[in-house]
């Protein structure tokens, strides 16, 4: 992953190094000074690079509607163009929360834009993490957090030993906007979906493992369809490796493009399955999406998709552990899952010829998405949130935490204190 300094690529190296320092500087004699000062909490502060289009900022949208659910006041501050120009910066109220979804390494890069006001309440870093292993060059950013929140516990075991701050598990919260429906053969095919995403690691993705189990699925059926939403970055010979292992199948449809949200729900609307053969996830967001939307679920049985995958609700593929260097290039060394891709193909060969089994998944899954069960884990995990009291709530509102039933909450991975 990134190095924080590298972040400030801008800057060249030297002046990178001394901006960093400056604002760890700042935040560190902001936050002792702010210990004897009594303070009136704010608004809650979600900080990403929205305009640009991935997970992470997906998730921060997801997040921000969340926590306004819950009561709290909260703003969306967009760092994209500060980003690119690292001595602007961006205007936002005093006080309150300060949420930065990112990379560990990015931090100090969404932070910069921000260093005035930074400092005059409290920070929470919203980390994934995608590997049994703890992030390496992610410690550089700790004196920036008060808090860690990550949308499973499978990250945050990983970020755990990196951080000395609170690590709590915040799990993403999307609406169920689809509802169950049936397939039957003689409706038209049976239409799978996959997605991947070449800076998140196409290795990490596997989109070649999902056309082999496909193909081996279904060597000669007609009546099946495989979409792959994909987006490459200019990686030319990724196409060309994909559509190879694709053989020229008119079944399987390779989109390599980035589309507008609107369409990529479309893309979830006509399928009836979602696939994800990946070799981790740090919490596995469009697999939630897709059962929110009344799709089945194929994926690894491995990672953070687990944090709302069960044996009940989706078909986990068996796997084996592995520890080696990421082939795509992005994580370096990692302890990842191997999916064993005669059980995925048997398990997506199961749906082709068990329609009822296939509307069970889907509807227990679209159940299990029910917005007031997505809140109750969200609030379970942020209960012990120390960082939130700096957070205001709308007038008159009682406090969402105390609504949290105390059977559902969980023990953070380390207590705040």
């Amino acid at each position: 992953m990134t190095n924080p300094i590298h972040a400030f690529a801008n800057l060249g190296k030297r002046r990178a190094a001394v901006a960093l320092a400056s604002l760890q500087a700042l935040v560190l004699a902001a936050r002792r000074r702010r210990e004897f000062a009594s303070r009136h909490p704010g608004t809650i502060k979600i900080v990403a690079q929205f305009g640009v289009a991935n997970g992470i900022v997906n998730g921060a949208r997801y997040q921000a509607r969340t926590l306004r659910r819950l009561g709290y006041e909260v703003e969306t501050i967009d760092v994209t163009e500060a980003v690119k120009r690292p001595w602007r910066r961006v205007e936002a109220t005093p006080g309150g929360l300060f949420v930065f979804h990112c990379g560990g390494p990015e931090l100090p890069l969404l932070a910069w834009p921000l260093r005035e006001v930074l400092g005059s309440g409290r920070s929470i870093g919203y980390f994934a993490w995608e590997s049994a292993l703890p992030p390496r060059g992610w410690g550089l950013a700790a004196p920036l957090v008060d808090e860690v929140w990550t949308p499973s516990r499978f990250a945050a075991e990983a970020l755990a030993p990196v951080f000395a701050a609170p690590v709590l598990v915040a799990p993403h919260v999307v609406d169920p906007l689809g509802t169950p429906r049936r397939w039957h053969r003689e409706a038209g095919p049976l239409r799978f979906l996959g997605m991947a995403d070449a800076r998140s690691s196409l290795a990490r993705k596997n989109p070649l493992g999902t056309i082999a189990a496909f193909r081996a699925a279904f060597p000669r059926e007609a009546d099946v369809r495989l979409v792959m939403k994909l987006k490459l970055h200019d990686r030319p010979g990724e196409l060309a490796r994909l559509r190879e292992a694709a053989g020229g199948d008119p079944r399987i449809e390779l989109i390599a493009a980035t589309l507008p949200r609107d369409e990529v729900d479309a893309l979830f609307s006509a399928a009836h399955v979602f696939v994800s053969l990946h070799r981790a996830e740090g919490f596995g967001l469009p697999l939630l999406e897709a059962m929110g939307l009344g799709l089945a679920t194929v994926a690894t049985g491995w990672s953070g998709n687990l944090e709302f995958m069960r044996e009940d609700n989706s078909l986990l593929v068996r796997h084996r552990l592995h520890t080696g260097p990421d082939e795509g290039g992005v994580y370096g060394t990692v302890t990842w899952a191997e999916p064993d891709l005669a059980d995925a193909a048997a398990r997506m060969r199961q749906l082709y010829e068990d329609p009822a089994l296939l509307y069970r998944l889907i509807e227990r899954g679209w159940r299990d998405c029910r917005v007031e069960t997505q809140l109750r884990a969200f609030q379970a995990g942020v209960a012990a949130s120390r960082a939130l009291g700096a957070a205001a709530l709308r007038a008159n509102d009682p406090g969402p935490l105390a609504q949290a039933p105390a059977a559902a909450k969980l023990a953070p991975v380390r207590s705040a204190s």
